[in-house]
């Protein structure tokens, strides 16, 4: 679901759809965390013999080999989706090549830093405990979303065409959006964070 996910909004972003730049960062932003966390995943079962693709491969063999194939192209993947985001990223920055990588740190650091606190306050009421917190909720927060953290690097020397007398982007802070987004948070902690029961 993670790379549908993250399929659909990438196309979306590359057809240009979203007028505002609020609309147009938050397809970037959905794309990209979708794509990292789907690609991730298969580097994180393959190295830690853990969760959903772990237990789909169990019975294959040899097993050193499906865990090398799922780790380095969960690896190759995982890079190729944040130099393409960053990519994207530098173009939706616009403006001089040096506004690029400041304005592209502050945005994607507070976008990992926010989601890092969402999953692990959702994953901190878990009934299973701390410990689903930390296989959970911290490796797909902090490690699968790492690349926001680490991926601006690339932005250095960005070299993307932009016309002189376009100013870079700036996201206004929009009240609509906040109360959306602060109510699909507190779904996610209370509803989604405890679990739910299907029988």
């Amino acid at each position: 679901m993670n790379l549908i996910a993250g399929g659909i909004a990438a196309l979306l972003y590359a057809r240009g759809v979203g007028h505002s730049t609020a609309a147009r960062f938050f397809l970037w932003l959905f794309a990209t965390v979708n794509l990292m966390q789907g690609f991730g995943y298969f580097l994180f079962s393959a190295v830690g013999r853990i969760g959903d693709w772990a237990a789909v491969m169990s019975e294959v063999r040899p097993e050193w080999a499906w865990r090398i194939v799922l780790a380095v192209g969960g690896f190759a993947l995982y890079w190729l989706t944040t130099a393409r985001a960053m990519s994207a990223l530098a173009r939706f920055i616009g403006g001089e090549p040096g506004d690029r990588y400041p304005i592209g740190l502050r945005f994607a650091l507070t976008s990992y830093g926010a989601g890092a606190l969402l999953y692990c306050i959702s994953g901190a009421l878990n009934p299973h405990g701390l410990l689903l917190l930390a296989v959970s909720a911290a490796a797909a927060s902090l490690g699968g979303t790492s690349g926001l953290a680490w991926g601006p690097q690339l932005l250095r020397g960005q070299r993307e065409a932009s016309p002189a007398d376009v100013p870079p982007a700036r996201i206004p802070r929009d009240m609509r959006l906040l109360v959306v987004a602060l109510l699909i948070g507190l779904t996610f902690i209370f509803l989604l964070g405890p679990g739910i029961r299907i029988s």
